[in-house]
């Protein structure tokens, strides 16, 4: 047997910090340093970052997977990420502009932590003559955030934009999928016009990656009208807690009865409603990495069809939908983002949805037959009368962080004054830990008065927004299942119209509510709506009166249509018969 190398103190040093890093607990506390904790925790974490192996692939790898806790902690200390990694790795200007003349340790260091605060299209071009594949990790890596400030959410964008001009590198390892798909799904969120090149770009460097997984060919059944298509659905958090059940269930349970249905997904998620929508279902390990183990899982069912309900928020269906698995492989819109993939043959929408012009989506297939995008939610009443003369009034905001940017909060800003004086604004970002008291901080810098709620139950959740007088939806990603809440609370809803596909789900929502006249069409309109609600009493009242009556509507509007979903794949299967 051979004996176990032991650590030196430094190695063990570093290993003791690179797992408490990554183990978590103290990411859901909010810690509240005094100066000279602080000042203790950084010198702890430059030593780490100072230290750490970055010259092979390993240490470069624990590198970027210290990433985010690393930018929470110097945060959390009161350190901006950027001026921590200026400080920590001796980085000039100078340097900044020439990266490619820094020593190969700084160069891994700043690719690997580094942000769009200290990397530019201009350094970024310069350092891939030298290094393509660093260069590229450093601005895929730097695509992993949604500023609030508007000068990096800018700077971010260029990145964005140098990387959506180049071609995929070679020797970029599958190890790096995981970075990969973390950026591509956050990127979906930025508000620059540009996003879905972006995240084209990193979905065909993630396709060049997977190259060696591609078969050589598909087999393929002749479709018929008397056979049974074998459809896989590849399912990312389909369990009865997560909105993306909620959503779906209901449609996915009408499949079997026009297909044989698998179900691939992940062992953390399995339950018995499973069954409910698939004859059989394969599942995988926890936590597992290897695409080609998960690739071989799908093939093995023989699938002429791969159904994924959405594509992009977990490691596995960003990395499968660069695959051929299937003849026919469509995608629905569970997170309302592109694919980005040329093995995505076509999107499923709703019919309203699929009647815009959504090119980055591909083939649209409709459907009309729409089960309501989230069960409503049980229990809850409508709120009744106005509100008491003198009480101020309430504004809601419920957007996850990567919803905000400078664009939709700078709206809010000019917004508050022009309300009645006392108003309060609100925020849900559903966060807790050291990423709530970062977005606190953040927030605070726009809005000193805010409160940002911290997550909760679903009830005390409820219970807080009731409180609301007016919900105003964030832009240009909006929220299904805020507007699900809205409508069962009888709270009315502000929201943008604009021509993506995250920007048209609320305003379909709101007119089958009949609550369409909530639906403004420029952030003009956005802004002069919502201040008219908060600044005249009668208005608000009749907009909360057709409020309280709009989930109903809305259930009465979605039970018309002949077309589900089923229908519909089985329509596109066949209508590739030659």
């Amino acid at each position: 047997m051979i004996a176990a190398r032991r650590l030196s103190g430094r190695e063990e040093f570093h290993r003791r910090v690179f797992e408490t890093l990554l183990g978590g607990a103290w990411q859901r506390q909010e810690l509240a340093l005094e100066a000279g904790d602080a000042a203790a925790v950084q010198a702890l974490l430059a030593r780490w970052v100072a230290e750490a192996p970055a010259l092979d692939e390993f240490g470069l790898m624990r590198l970027l997977a210290a990433r985010q806790p690393l930018r929470l902690l110097t945060a959390a200390t009161g350190l901006p990420p950027a001026a921590f990694l200026r400080q920590v790795l001796a980085l000039g200007d100078a340097d900044l502009r020439q990266p490619q003349a820094l020593p190969a340790w700084k160069r891994a260091k700043l690719a690997a932590l580094g942000d769009a605060a200290l990397l530019a299209p201009a350094a970024l071009e310069a350092w891939e003559a030298l290094d393509a594949v660093q260069a590229r990790i450093a601005a895929i890596a730097a695509l992993d955030t949604c500023p609030l400030d508007a000068g990096l959410a800018a700077a971010t964008a260029a990145i964005g934009a140098w990387l959506a001009g180049k071609p995929a590198v070679d020797a970029l390892p599958p190890r790096y999928l995981g970075l990969l798909q973390n950026s591509a799904f956050l990127v979906s969120y930025l508000a620059d016009p540009g996003r879905h090149d972006f995240k084209r770009a990193i979905a065909r460097q993630a396709a060049h990656m997977l190259s060696p997984l591609r078969s050589a060919a598909v087999p393929a059944r002749q479709p018929s009208a008397a056979a049974r298509p074998r459809l896989t659905i590849v399912g990312e958090l389909l369990f009865p807690a997560h909105a993306m059940y909620r959503c779906y269930a209901e449609a996915l349970a009408e499949l079997p009865q026009q297909f044989d249905v698998t179900l691939v997904t992940d062992e953390p998620t399995r339950c018995p409603e499973h069954a409910g929508f698939s004859q059989r279902q394969l599942y995988f390990a926890p936590h597992e990495r290897d695409a080609g183990v998960i690739a071989r899982l799908v093939r093995s069912s023989e699938p002429d069809i791969v159904l994924y309900p959405s594509v992009g928020m977990t490691f596995w269906t960003f990395a499968l939908s660069q695959l051929r698995l299937a003849p026919l492989q469509l995608m629905s819109v569970g997170h309302p983002a592109p694919g980005c993939s040329e093995h995505i043959d076509g999107t499923l929408l709703y019919r309203d949805l699929a009647r815009a012009p959504l090119p980055d989506y591909g083939l649209l297939i409709p459907y009309d037959r729409q089960p309501l995008p989230s069960a409503p939610p049980s229990g809850w009443q409508a709120r009744s009368g106005a509100t008491q003369a003198g009480a101020p009034r309430v504004v809601a905001v419920n957007a996850a962080a990567m919803k905000l940017n400078p664009r939709f909060l700078g709206l809010l800003r000019q917004l508050l004054e022009q309300a009645p004086p006392r108003t309060e604004l609100h925020f849900f970002p559903n966060l807790h830990g050291l990423e709530l008291a970062g977005l606190r901080r953040e927030l605070g810098a726009w809005f000193p008065e805010a409160l940002v709620h911290a997550s909760t139950g679903y009830a005390d959740y409820m219970n807080l927004m009731a409180r609301a007088d007016l919900l105003l939806q964030s832009f240009p990603f909006g929220g299904t299942n805020t507007a699900m809440d809205a409508l069962a609370l009888g709270l009315p809803m502000v929201c943008l119209r604009s021509a993506d596909l995250p920007a048209l789900v609320d305003p379909v929502l709101l007119e089958h509510a009949g609550l369409g006249e909530l639906c403004a069409d420029s952030s003009e309109d956005y802004l002069r709506l919502a201040s008219r609600l908060l600044n005249d009493a009668a208005e608000l009242e009749r907009m909360r009166g057709l409020a309280r009556g709009a989930l109903a509507r809305l259930q009465a509007a979605e039970v018309a249509g002949t077309t589900s979903m089923a229908d519909a794949i089985l329509a596109t299967w066949r209508a590739r018969a030659p």
